[in-house]
């Protein structure tokens, strides 16, 4: 008498195995690629708050978006190594936290921590690799305040203090994954801050800089040798401006160099998938290439491409008037 099989042959179980490896290789990029999409529009969310909290604190600042430092600071030693930091990062006064006049980019977004009630998280992208929102247990030996209290994050005046006092381990750029207008000095010793009078279009903040972020230096850094990107062609009349960038090497790292969320003066957020979308077409994340008016600059002295990283902060790099758009951020760590 036959009795029933129960189980799988070793044929068949191979035969679903293989099914469901078929499966998975079909559907493993397309989950990557909406989770991706989510990253993006979390981070076009964050940006988003940010705007709104930077007119929050315009309207108690005489119409000024965040500068770290006031009018006599700078923005000194921007390297990749060691960032620029404040002088005294859990100061009582401002004075004293600003007393070297040196000011970090991380240190104006942290004033809207300060003085609009925004929250550290809502710095950071979850597509920037690397990046951690600040926490206060990060720092062991911060210690407590003068008045015997243990520190909030209002006591302080940026993402993370001065390596050796706190918690070496960390620098306020991977508490940071956005770049901000540079409000400082340029080599003319000129400064364009943007402010809530500026054009509507006129970006103010975005995604990581490429030339400002350890993670795109894989792809940035070899730019002229490495991948290359087709010179764009530019005309006087703007109708028949074109750019484009085959290599996106150009592009922020934090969304697969497929775009960056620009956040402009009216508040608005898009995911402009070139960086050519400040006032005539400029390159958000480089400066414009000499000093002129607005009125004076043609569309191809504002759509430059870089040929080179920037040397930035003490002065060596910065808007060259008030339509230039030039985002930047501090350095993270690579991790």
């Amino acid at each position: 008498m036959k009795t029933k099989r129960t189980g799988f042959t070793l044929v068949e179980l191979l035969v679903v195995i293989a099914i469901i490896a078929l499966l998975m290789g079909i559907l493993m990029p397309a989950l990557a690629k909406v989770r991706h999409i989510a990253y993006r529009m979390v981070c076009g969310n964050n940006l988003s708050g940010i705007g709104k909290s930077m007119l929050v604190y315009a309207a108690d600042n005489h119409e000024s978006y965040p500068i770290a430092g006031g009018p006599g600071g700078r923005w000194i030693d921007s390297t990749r190594q060691s960032p620029a930091q404040i002088a005294s990062w859990n100061a009582v006064k401002e004075s004293e936290a600003y007393a070297n006049h040196r000011s970090t980019i991380t240190s104006c977004f942290y004033l809207l921590i300060k003085r609009a009630d925004q929250k550290p998280k809502q710095f950071v992208c979850k597509g920037d690799f690397g990046a951690t929102p600040m926490e206060l247990s990060l720092f062991p030996n911060l210690g407590q305040t003068q008045a015997g209290t243990q520190y909030d994050y209002p006591d302080l005046w940026d993402f993370a203090g001065q390596p050796g006092s706190d918690n070496p381990q960390y620098k306020p750029g991977d508490m940071c994954s956005y770049s901000y207008h540079d409000p400082y000095p340029n080599p003319q010793n000129q400064a364009f801050p943007a402010s809530p009078t500026s054009p509507p279009d006129f970006p103010i903040c975005a995604d990581r800089n490429p030339m400002i972020d350890q993670t795109a230096y894989g792809y940035w850094g070899g730019f002229g040798t490495g991948e290359q990107v087709t010179k764009p062609y530019f005309d006087d009349n703007p109708a028949v401006n074109q750019a484009f960038d085959p290599a996106k090497c150009l592009n922020a790292s934090s969304h697969q160099r497929d775009g960056q969320n620009v956040l402009f003066n009216d508040s608005h957020v898009d995911f402009c998938t070139t960086v050519w979308v400040g006032i005539q077409k400029d390159n958000i994340y480089y400066p414009f290439v000499e000093t002129k008016s607005c009125s004076d600059a043609k569309p191809r002295d504002y759509a430059s491409i870089p040929t080179g990283r920037k040397d930035c902060g003490s002065g060596k790099s910065g808007p060259m008037n008030e339509c230039d758009s030039y985002l930047v951020n501090e350095w993270q760590r690579f991790q």
